[in-house]
């Protein structure tokens, strides 16, 4: 009677065993088939950002290629105090015009020698009276030769055009260069893909 016993126990643990494989592949299987959904979902969503990535690549490219060919312009605002410590030198040759009338009235006192008789000559104390007006009219050369130092500051204020040709600037072969390696970057992650 032990044998019996001992045999359906063993059937009922080999039932249980078999049970609990069956299960187990029940599970395995659902697993690799949620594994199989997932890797599809996983290739779907890669594949959808590697066409994004390789058009973002694409239009960077694009704009690294209108970058290389552009022009920059703008304004610069200065508002500055610069300080002027300079000798300047100042030469010139004026001409003055002097253009007047000078009035004398004074009397000269002074001896004339008059001729007297028997071949004489006698000296005379005379006051001679002079009243008149001298015209002047007259250019005078002027010559000014001076070094003038100036020492100061001024305060400048405008606004200063800007124009750079990024084609003539080192910045063009970099971008280009750039561009192309984007370009060829976008393509092999897009074949990949």
């Amino acid at each position: 009677m032990i044998r019996v016993l001992e045999s359906r126990w063993t059937t009922l643990a080999l039932g249980f065993l078999t049970l609990a494989a069956l299960a187990a592949a029940l599970v395995a299987v659902n697993a690799a088939s949620n594994l199989q959904d997932e890797w599809s979902a996983f290739q779907a969503d890669l594949n959808t950002v590697t066409g994004e990535t390789a058009d973002a690549l694409r239009l960077a490219s694009l704009q690294l290629d209108a970058l290389a060919s552009s022009t920059f312009v703008f304004e610069v605002d200065v508002d500055e105090t610069i300080p002027v410590d300079a000798s300047i030198p100042f030469s010139r040759e004026l001409t003055i015009p002097v253009n007047t009338a000078i009035p004398i009235n004074q009397a000269i006192d002074t001896t004339i020698e008059v001729d007297g008789p028997l071949g004489l000559t006698v000296p005379v104390d005379v006051r001679v009276p002079i009243d008149l007006t001298v015209p002047v009219n007259l250019e005078i050369p002027f010559t000014v030769d001076e070094t003038i130092d100036v020492s100061t500051t001024t305060r400048i204020r405008l606004a200063v055009p800007i124009e750079i040709d990024v084609s003539q600037t080192d910045l063009a072969p970099l971008a280009t260069s750039f561009s192309e390696d984007l370009a060829d970057l976008a393509g092999t992650i897009e074949s990949a893909g």
